[in-house]
């Protein structure tokens, strides 16, 4: 796995993501809390849709995940 390998950054295409719900929310939390330290912007999810993103701006997890 990425993380285990000391991976500085770690980019997640969700462009085929259709819908995220709170477990979905809670691994990404987690991959990036495990990332933190190593890089300015450890985790970057790229090509959110729309829907995915309401959800990911109403939990405030956006600003930690996005460029």
């Amino acid at each position: 796995m990425a993380i285990d390998s000391g991976a500085t950054k770690i980019v997640i295409d969700c462009g085929d993501l259709q819908f995220i719900d709170s477990s979905g929310i809670n691994v990404l939390l987690m991959a990036w809390n495990e990332m933190k330290g190593r890089a300015t912007m450890p985790l970057i999810v790229t090509n959110l849709q729309p829907n995915v993103r309401k959800v990911l701006d109403a939990t405030g997890v956006t600003g930690l995940i996005t460029e």
